[in-house]
């Protein structure tokens, strides 16, 4: 039986929009899944598209549209040689003589290159980013882009955000005493900002740390200004945060984790379609875990929970929400377990477990929300509206010291303060995408509008109380450990800032080439703020201020080459921010170049990423100086993985081109970080075993000291750990891990403090054993 379809019902026919669902892997598989979607034959020649990716996507597309869509990315296009059959070509036109339209679908799967010893690492042309103000992948992208895949860490128990950045490349780990969580920088900066699928999360940097990593599906860490993306951007790097989507597919994942520093962790991951029609989709991970430090009465409890539902109310209308919500509280103030001084020399002793009074600790709350409406107008255009909330409370008791550490009796005299946070930010915004010719040149362009809205407002407490703090000798255990409690406030001070962003961005894709484009991106912000703070001057600021941002790249590729260049001009609003006083802001604008290669190398088994960056600050509104310095310096990151190692290699060289007389802080000038996994079967008893070595280089600080404006030079010394997981599948989706994180009980330093100039030690050896069951 033949069909024949007349001109009308052939371009209806191309008009049609169907549920495409493609999985990030070989391009084979989704031509496949595209033929069966469709109902379209593919004819095309395997060695045309052998080791060719392709980059997942749920959407409702054409089929032209989906098709165009995978090959682009290959370099590759098609020929539709009669109503439904396509013939996929190079550059050089039709491969293995083109004839008739064949009546068989690709049913072949090409080799997978990964191994399942390993969770493979993130391919940056399976990874679609909007880090330049509109989508493209993150090859392409005209910036320094990490990716990293939480569940890489999972083997070796390590499930916070703040484990994942503190060994990610280019990125800085710092201790804070007062919170007890660290902080994250990058290029001398504060990392800025957080966000969640591109929406602002936390105000504070040290907040994150205690995130758990188990609501995502992937890190994507930007380094150089950001401010395209966001409202503001200073030159230091953003971390975006992916969800992990809802599932079409029922499925259970139950795990619990049992060790000496990990007391207990239990976690749940399921999802499945709630209608027959797999219309409506939904996802929940919960966690429930209870941790003790290295200190011997530190005891942080998390619970957190991620829900998310995706409905396709038509082929053409889809509406998402997802909520995250976790809450954290430190029993002890324990966390950071730092040093006396800053005389850090070469330590290789038994770590320090009681630095602090028995007091209550700590308590967080994280929350997030986003909705997402998006309408496929047209085979061409999208129209998309997106409302998000983030709300941050904290409440922390701490410690005040007030002169240096006596050396003799190992004693320090303190007061109290007690900080009371509470952030939150709302955000709407409304865009139109699509894609239009000019002068026969494809353009994609994006149109949002955008309002953000947030206020975080803090009380410091200053409690009624004095104390002495004596350590015994050697050990570094506090004698005087429990102190009582102090509940009486002596001043109080607030601080309220208020801050709002109303935005028009225009941001374009021009492909000159099938090898070159041209991203640009404008924003006409007007910001208004207003700063009210008792602490230092009891003085009210406000401003309102229109400017715009300014972004250009260019990428070119060159076989397995894609190299890029990319200039921004980014006012940012956050430069007056500090980790424990939200005092001001400090609006500045900077000014960035950045010149890059990305090379893929082995059949994209290895990853080569080299940029070259320079930031230059300037004056704006009221700013009554500059503090940051003009910056310039390179990076390097390579990334290799086979059947049975995986290696990262990260080095970053930064100077100041002035003198950083202004600053309270000097970083280091340089950072090289490595990691090297090994893994090794034994598939007549589906055992595996593996072992990772991570180390870092030496650091030297410059930081303020107690009581005067000089500053002290502190270092960190160089470190290394080996860490080990044996992993036996002993049953049908059953598992069994045994994690153990620096096994030879390694003494290193994992942090300067900032706020107090001391090193924060290390976690000591510990085992933990995790059960995963998948039904």
């Amino acid at each position: 039986m033949t069909l024949t379809l007349t001109a009308g019902e052939a371009e209806a026919w191309a008009e049609s929009i169907y549920p495409f669902d493609l999985q990030q892997g070989s391009l084979s598989q989704c031509l496949n899944t595209i033929a069966r979607t469709a109902n379209i034959y593919i004819s095309v020649d395997s060695q045309l598209i052998a080791d060719k990716p392709c980059t997942g996507f749920s959407q409702r597309l054409s089929a032209q549209q989906a098709l165009k869509k995978v090959l682009s990315e290959s370099g590759l296009h098609y020929q539709q040689v009669g109503d439904v059959h396509f013939v996929v070509q190079g550059e050089a036109g039709v491969s293995q003589g083109q004839g008739g339209p064949t009546e068989i679908r690709v049913t072949f799967s090409l080799p997978d290159k990964q191994t399942t010893l390993f969770t493979p690492l993130s391919d940056w042309q399976d990874v679609t980013s909007s880090s330049s103000g509109i989508a493209q992948s993150v090859k392409q992208l005209p910036q320094t882009v990490s990716l990293v895949n939480p569940k890489t860490f999972l083997s070796f128990s390590q499930t916070d955000l703040g484990e994942v950045l503190r060994s990610s490349p280019g990125i800085y780990s710092t201790a804070n005493a007062i919170t007890g969580n660290r902080e994250f920088r990058a290029r001398g900066n504060l990392l800025n900002p957080f966000l969640i699928d591109g929406q602002p999360f936390a105000e504070s940097n040290f907040a994150v740390s205690e995130l758990d990593a188990g609501y995502f599906n992937l890190f994507e860490i930007n380094r150089g200004t950001n401010g395209v993306q966001q409202d503001n951007g200073v030159n230091s790097a953003s971390v975006n945060l992916l969800p992990k989507p809802a599932s079409e597919e029922v499925f259970l994942d139950l795990s619990a984790s049992y060790g000496e520093l990990l007391n207990r962790r239990l976690s749940a991951d399921i999802g499945g379609a709630l209608l027959n029609s797999s219309k409506l989709m939904g996802r929940l991970v919960m966690v429930e875990q209870k941790q003790q430090d290295a200190a011997d009465h530190s005891h942080n409890i998390r619970s957190g929970g991620y829900g998310r539902l995706t409905w396709h109310l038509s082929d053409a209308l889809k509406l998402d929400f997802y909520h995250i919500e976790q809450q954290d509280q430190q029993r002890e103030r324990s966390k950071i377990r730092p040093l006396l001084y800053a005389d850090l020399t070469p330590y290789d002793g038994p770590l320090s477990t009681n630095f602090w009074p028995n007091w209550s600790g700590g308590e967080q709350h994280l929350g997030f929300s986003h909705f997402l409406l998006e309408h496929q107008l047209n085979s061409t255009w999208r129209a998309r509206l997106s409302l998000s909330k983030a709300i941050q409370k904290s409440d922390m008791l701490f410690q005040e010291f007030n002169s240096f550490p006596d050396r003799q009796t190992l004693s320090m005299a303190y007061w109290a303060y007690q900080q009371q946070l509470h952030y939150k930010t709302y955000k709407g915004s409304i865009s139109l995408d699509g894609e239009i010719s000019l002068y026969s040149l494809p353009v994609d362009i994006s149109l949002t509008a955008s309002s953000t809205d947030s206020r975080s407002f803090q009380r410091l407490n200053e409690m009624d109380y004095q104390g002495m703090l004596v350590i015994q000798h050697h050990s570094f255990e506090a004698l005087n450990r429990d102190e009582p409690l102090p509940d009486n406030v002596l001043a109080s001070y607030i601080n309220d800032l208020r801050v709002k962003v109303d935005s028009i961005k225009l941001a374009s894709l021009i492909s000159l080439t099938t090898s070159t484009r041209l991203s640009a991106s404008v924003r006409r912000n007007h910001s208004r703020y207003l700063v009210d703070s008792s602490i230092f001057f009891g003085e009210t600021e406000e401003d309102n201020s229109q400017y715009n941002n300014l972004y250009l790249g260019i990428s070119q590729a060159i076989g397995e080459i894609q190299l890029y260049a990319s200039y921004t001009d980014i006012v940012d609003f956050r430069s007056g921010y500090l980790s424990m006083l939200n005092i001001g802001l400090l609006p500045v604008r900077h000014i960035s170049t950045e010149l890059g290669i990305k090379a893929d190398f082995w059949q994209r088994k290895g990853q080569l990423s080299l940029s070259a960056y320079q930031s230059r600050p300037q004056k704006f509104g009221l700013a009554p100086d500059i503090t940051y310095n003009k910056q310039a310096g390179w990076e390097a990151e390579f990334r290799y993985q086979n059947q049975a190692i995986q290696i990262n290699l990260a080095y970053a060289r930064r100077h100041s081109v002035q003198s950083a007389d202004n600053a309270n802080v000097q970083f280091p000038d340089t950072l090289y970080r490595a990691t090297v996994g090994y893994s090794l079967p034994w598939k007549a008893l589906n055992m595996t075993f593996g072992a990772a070595i991570e180390g870092e280089s030496r650091q030297h600080y410059l930081l303020r000291t107690f009581i005067d404006t000089n500053r002290v030079n502190v270092s960190q010394p160089a470190s290394w750990r080996l860490n080990a997981y044996y992993k036996w599948q002993f049953g049908e989706g059953s598992a069994l891990t045994l994690s153990i994180k620096n096994v030879l009980d390694k003494g290193y330093f994992d942090g300067v403090d900032l706020v107090r100039g001391w090193a924060a030690y290390g976690a000591p050896r510990q085992i933990t054993l995790t059960i995963d069951q998948h039904f």
